[in-house]
């Protein structure tokens, strides 16, 4: 069921945030040394994910909105 964006209070919107996707990546990937993904979601209340990019396999591969990796 859809959740309305205007319905999500102002902290819920900056955790659900793109920026905040990015952050969250940044830092998995420093930890673990390896690549991460972060992938867009039709989910209102997780429009973005991040994963190892080890564990995104089609049709997963088309919500990838960026990819991060350690050289």
């Amino acid at each position: 069921m859809p959740v309305p964006s205007e319905s999500l209070s102002r902290l819920r919107t900056q955790l659900c945030s793109r920026e905040n996707a990015d952050r969250v990546a940044t830092r998995v990937c420093e930890e673990t040394m390896s690549a991460v993904s972060v992938l867009r979601t039709d989910f209102p209340l997780q429009p973005f994910r991040v994963m190892a990019s080890r564990d995104v396999a089609a049709p997963m591969t088309a919500m990838i909105e960026h990819e991060l990796v350690i050289l």
